[in-house]
């Protein structure tokens, strides 16, 4: 056979090109596909888990300059003068398989009433039926004094378990990415469930580092002026590497996780809350992971506190009158199992006053915990789902 002079050059060519043509990128939907696939894989790669954290958080100063609740003397001064940094630890022990949930979180607040920072610790639990939290009162001061603050709560629900974004990697990295407070977001009493699909949508690719990303969105409410852009290695697994929480087209918040070489498990992140017109930082924290451990043994009594005699206990459910729901503190007797009634914060029906007042210091004590972390209007994912 004849060889023709143009031939060495036309497959050279193709030499050339081979690897280019097997290195196009996916497509949307297979890309789309890989990602779920492999979150999926991660959702069902441990039984439990349990993470051990340690870092800082940073409130600059003049967060909340102007804050219409501060005393008078304080309206027109930088609140606080100075950066305010303070300690964080955080763990979690997640129980997958059995919908279980302890939390325990020590790190600093801001008290309105004392119009300064103070230490906080509270302990979360969620048992599969009913949740408590414990306060502390070493940890824990009341500013106005008095002993009857209640030290631990008691609910017949899961919703009291909070989940701020200083918490999302945990979940994360296994595979539960539904991070907003919409209807298809997991809670205690169902952490895994399947992914949302339709809610996702690629909108671009990007780097971080040296690292090649795929951007998908995820809005599950097609309405809502909220949604998320996760930034996703798809060459790692699929491990996101940040998420962007956007309102309104603004960005509220910002996630960024560090994975181990293996890519599976993060060893730290940083959160970084914005407010206002401008995106100013109202918030950042920076955690490293100082345990990680895949499929503990967990038993009964990590997902329960244990109740001590002359502790304060408070127990709320719902009622069905129109006074709205009781809420009644108690005193454990010395015999550890007797329950000294303290008083009702609400009352029958004709103590409106006291309805009022109690309506409006839980709105005010909810407005500043979401402006601390600069998440208005939601910083839960737990909230009570629409049936």
């Amino acid at each position: 056979m004849q060889f023709r002079p143009w031939a060495g050059s036309f497959f050279l060519m193709l030499a050339m090109l081979g690897p280019l043509v097997a290195q196009q990128p996916q497509q949307p939907r297979e890309l789309l596909d890989q990602i779920f696939s492999d979150w999926s894989a991660r959702q069902k790669g441990a039984r439990s888990i349990g993470y051990t954290l340690k870092g800082q958080g940073v409130v600059p100063k003049g967060t909340y300059a102007g804050h219409p609740a501060l005393p008078a003397r304080l309206k027109h001064q930088q609140v606080p003068e100075h950066d305010h940094v303070y300690e964080i630890e955080l763990r979690w022990l997640l129980d997958l398989e059995n919908n279980r949930i302890r939390r325990e979180l020590s790190e600093s607040v801001f008290n309105i009433d004392l119009a300064s920072f103070v230490p906080a610790k509270g302990v979360y639990v969620y048992n599969g039926s009913a949740s408590k939290r414990y306060f502390p009162k070493e940890f824990n001061k009341n500013p106005t004094g008095g002993e009857d603050v209640p030290e631990v709560g008691i609910a017949k629900n899961a919703n009291t378990v909070p989940c701020d974004p200083v918490d999302y990697p945990v979940f994360l990295s296994h595979g539960i990415v539904s991070l907003n407070a919409f209807s298809t977001s997991p809670g205690p009493d169902r952490l895994v469930i399947p992914i949302d699909r339709d809610a996702f949508t690629f909108v671009d690719r990007g780097r971080i580092g040296e690292r090649e990303c795929a951007v998908l969105r995820y809005r599950p409410e097609k309405k809502s002026t909220r949604y998320e852009e996760f930034w996703v290695d798809t060459r790692a697994n699929s491990a996101v590497l940040r998420v962007d929480v956007y309102e309104r087209e603004k960005l509220e918040l910002r996630v960024e996780v560090e994975y181990r070489k293996d890519g599976d498990v993060p060893n730290r992140w940083a959160v970084t809350s914005f407010k206002g017109a401008k995106g100013e930082v109202c918030l950042t924290e920076s955690l490293s992971v100082i345990e990680f451990v895949r499929n503990p043994k967990v038993s009964s009594e990590d997902f329960d506190i244990e109740l001590k005699p002359g502790m304060v206990i408070r127990q709320g459910d719902a009622q069905a009158k129109r006074t709205g729901f009781s809420l009644k503190n108690y005193r454990l007797a010395p015999d550890g199992q007797t329950l000294i009634e303290i008083g009702d914060e609400v009352g029958d029906s004709g103590h409106w006053w006291t309805i009022i007042g109690v309506l409006l210091l839980t709105s005010l004590v909810t407005l500043f915990v979401l402006g601390r972390k600069g998440l208005l209007p939601s910083i839960n994912w737990w909230r009570p789902r629409r049936k």
